[in-house]
């Protein structure tokens, strides 16, 4: 069993303060497992892996007063009278980070934090995994006028303090701590988190920093880091009605970044997973750079980074150019699963500027995986043959539309005219045991002026359990009845390839709302055995101008729901939630699959920076709140534009 890891995501500001490794690989696990594949089968295996989850992060007596082990973040925890005990092994080398609370006051009057021994709290957290009976506990240093409690989850170690009673005096809310280790730290510009690094690099992160009031009311909060071993966290209770509620967070922050060292490169205009290319049993990634120049100008370049115990490798494994001026190679990327079927998983590049007797007819390839990492020249290339079609627009893998054992890839085209002026278009083609298929299986097209159909295609898993993988497609300037409304539509597979109609189709019904801006399978979010599907909507309006939406639909027997089952917003005008969508697997290995959201032009401190957000399954969809956010804190960053797959044109170009 796996962790799924998801590009682009760090955590938000939380009150409740978060300590995780910097390194977060794969949780060893029992190698058996027992397959049930009814729905309601898959529910109980999910609550039985949660609860088997739940005791493994559980604390226990131990020779401190508490000891538990986190087997995501790879460190054990002591907690005992005298505070709360991390050990780490980094870069090969063992770390402790002690803390120990010294006490809350204002200004410089602190009143100390008395030593006691930490007492098992009630299990009222919210549910990690989704049901009540698995909740994690919680531990707490008890104090009468706050609590400090903790608890152990795959995200990190969570702290949280609920205050009770204001405290005397003027000035800030200060509570103040003392951090004990080798370990040098620095604080974020921020003044929300410090990392921990050794010789070779970060180690662990403490921070992420939110408060609100009794009422719900937002405070502000930050920290400083008062010399090498205090730390003050601040908050500003001064209009605050008390109790001061802590909500838990969780915290992490990259592995692995990397950049293209190369002006107007745009590397990671698109990212995706890559599946395991070189079948070592870690999954691995593939980044894009449109407008990367060797020789060429814009013609881009894509790069396979390969995942190993640590994370990722710094550099890349393989890498292809466009060789054509404005060919603008690696404007979308994606695994194409396993296409031959040979045990390597395999990836597919769009190039949608290349011209070969047509103006930006656009072309796809795919390349192999192998024991070495990805083969040096496509085993596939095909071209649309038309102009300014700009074929490979979004590429995709398919699953197995036709369940022959072959994975298959699909191809979209979204200024292609047969009939109507960009209407667009969508490719399906075969794999095989030579590759894949020089010609589609399926094709299907917009048949609506400008409505850009195949702008962003996917597979959607098997929506409705029939043995059929599904694809999904998004038209997003589709206008009916509301011009620029969207659409998206939902092809089920069969064993002839993919049927001709589609079996599902949803609009915004909301003028240049763009609904199927972006699409994408979202996994089995409710483990119900229907794997379901998720649908940006960027241009969505809901009180705020553009700030975007997200909406999940749930597979069924027949299909999808006709009404989506969850949506999010971003409640800030501009934003663009939506600008990408995805889904992330289980990045917490609850059975639940999970969701990974983009609001490429969120501003929070910097304009237009951008945020990416991951949202949890449950066994009613999605929660409601993000478990994990993230901003790139540089101005028009644009953070989250893509999310763990490809990404198509800028937003509202033509």
């Amino acid at each position: 069993m796996r962790y799924w890891y998801v590009f682009l995501v760090v955590p938000s500001a939380l009150f409740a303060l978060a300590v995780s490794c910097i390194d977060q690989p794969d949780d060893p696990r029992d190698e058996g497992e027992i397959a049930v594949t009814t729905a309601s089968g898959g529910r109980w295996l999910a609550e039985t892996r949660a609860r088997i989850d739940a005791e493994r992060y559980r604390f226990k007596p131990g020779d401190a007063a508490f000891a538990g082990s986190n087997p995501a973040q790879r460190f054990s925890v002591d907690l005992d009278s005298g505070g709360v005990v991390l050990y780490i092994n980094k870069h090969g080398i063992d770390h402790d980070w002690v803390w120990t609370t010294v006490g809350i006051g204002r200004g410089e009057f602190i009143v100390d934090a008395a030593p006691i021994q930490p007492t098992e709290g009630d299990c009222d957290v919210p549910p990690v995994y989704g049901f009540h009976d698995a909740c994690l506990a919680t531990f707490e240093y008890d104090r009468g006028t706050y609590v400090e409690w903790y608890a152990n989850r795959s995200g990190g170690l969570e702290q949280g303090f609920e205050i009770f009673e204001k405290a005397p005096g003027r000035g800030l809310l200060v509570i103040e701590g003392s951090i004990s280790t080798p370990l040098a730290g620095r604080l974020d510009d921020e003044m929300s988190e410090i990392l921990f690094s050794d010789q070779d690099g970060d180690v662990l992160r403490y921070g992420g920093l939110a408060a609100w009031d009794a009422l719900g009311v937002p405070l502000d909060a930050w920290m400083e880091w008062i010399d090498p071993d205090t730390i003050r966290l601040f908050v500003d209770d001064r209009h605050a009605a008390y109790p001061i509620t802590v909500d838990p967070g969780l915290s992490s922050a990259p592995d692995w970044t990397a950049e293209s060292d190369q002006l107007n490169a745009w590397f990671g205009f698109s990212v995706s997973g890559a599946g395991d290319v070189n079948n070592d049993g870690y999954d691995d990634v593939i980044v894009g750079a449109r407008l990367y120049d060797n020789g060429e100008n814009n013609e881009g370049a894509a790069y396979v980074f390969l995942g190993q115990a640590a994370g990722v490798q710094s550099s890349p494994i393989w890498s292809a150019e466009g060789n054509q001026d404005g060919a603008t190679f690696g404007y979308s990327v994606s695994s194409a699963g396993d296409v031959n079927a040979d045990g390597y998983d395999d990836i597919i590049v769009g190039m949608p500027g290349y011209e070969n007797g047509q103006n930006n007819e656009g072309k796809a390839f795919v390349f192999l995986g192998e024991a070495a990492g990805v083969q040096s020249s496509p085993i596939w290339a095909v071209e649309s043959n038309e102009v300014t079609a700009y074929f490979g627009i979004s590429v995709a893998g398919a699953g197995d539309v036709n369940a022959d054992g072959y994975d298959d890839v699909i191809v979209g085209a979204p200024y292609y005219a047969n009939g109507q002026n960009f209407e667009g278009r969508a490719y399906v083609f075969l794999g095989e045991a030579a590759g894949v298929q020089s010609s589609p299986v399926w094709t299907a097209e917009g048949n609506q002026q400008y409505a850009h159909f195949a702008d962003d295609v996917s597979g959607a898993g098997d929506v409705n359990g029939d043995g059929y993988d599904d694809v999904i497609v998004g038209h997003p300037d589709y206008g009916n009845g509301e011009g620029f409304e969207g659409r998206a539509a939902l092809y089920l597979g069969q064993a002839a390839g993919v049927q001709s109609s589609p079996v599902w189709t949803a609009e915004a019904n909301q003028a240049s709302a763009q609904f199927g801006y972006s699409v994408s399978g979202a996994g089995d979010v409710n483990a119900d055995g229907y794997d379901d599907v998720i649908v940006g909507v960027p241009g969505h309006d809901n009180g705020q101008a553009y700030e975007g939406g997200a909406f999940l639909f749930l597979g069924q027997n027949t299909g999808l729901q006709s009404s989506p089952v969850w949506t999010a917003e971003s409640n800030q005008a501009g934003g663009l939630f939506g600008y990408s969508v995805s889904g992330a697997g289980d990045v917490d290995a609850d059975g639940y699959d999970d969701v990974v959201v983009g609001s490429s032009d969120y501003s929070n401190g910097q304009n237009e920076e951008g945020r990416a957000y991951v949202f949890l399954g449950q066994n009613t969809g999605l929660q409601s709140s993000p478990v994990w956010t993230a901003e790139s804190d540089q101005a028009s960053a644009h953070f989250g534009r893509s999310v763990s797959r490809s990404r198509r044109r800028q937003w509202g170009r033509p």
